[in-house]
């Protein structure tokens, strides 16, 4: 089981993506983070009820998208995965990320961010894609986990 401390984490987000100079482009709001396996992430994706929601333009788009899965996929974990194998109540190291580039993809655009046991992953929660970051073609400038 992997746990990172917030400043850890914080050192492995600015790694990937050196821009991050600031401290409010980063929030990190807990002292120790659960990273949990990918594998985990796929289920509570595919199980929460927020991939193939159909958006209802700027009133339900991507950036609501995003809050929703964070909610939901935190939710997820507690039902199913707390107290498993010494989880211990650390909270998941998934939020939102805001960028204009993904998976090569150029548009500002809201989605989610996990720090995995096999390390940052990338998720569109409104089709469910996973795919892990590489800061040539994921450029972010908001992260809040």
């Amino acid at each position: 089981m992997k746990i990172l401390s917030s400043k850890k984490l914080r050192k492995e987000l600015k790694i990937m993506w050196p821009m991050f100079t600031k401290l409010d482009e980063i929030w990190l709001t807990d002292r120790d983070y659960y990273c949990p396996p990918v594998k985990l992430i796929k289920e509570a994706i595919e199980k929460c009820g927020v991939v193939n929601k159909l958006p209802k333009g700027e009133a339900f788009d991507c950036d609501d998208f995003a809050l929703v899965a964070n909610a939901l996929v935190r939710l997820y974990f507690i039902d199913k995965e707390w107290n498993k194998d010494g989880n211990n109540w650390y909270p998941i190291a998934f939020g939102e990320a805001i960028g204009t580039k993904w998976n090569a993809w150029e548009d500002v655009h809201s989605a989610n961010i996990c720090m995995c046991e096999e390390g940052i992953m990338l998720i569109e929660p409104q089709h469910g894609t996973i795919w892990k970051a590489n800061p040539a073609d994921d450029n972010l400038f908001f992260i809040k986990i």
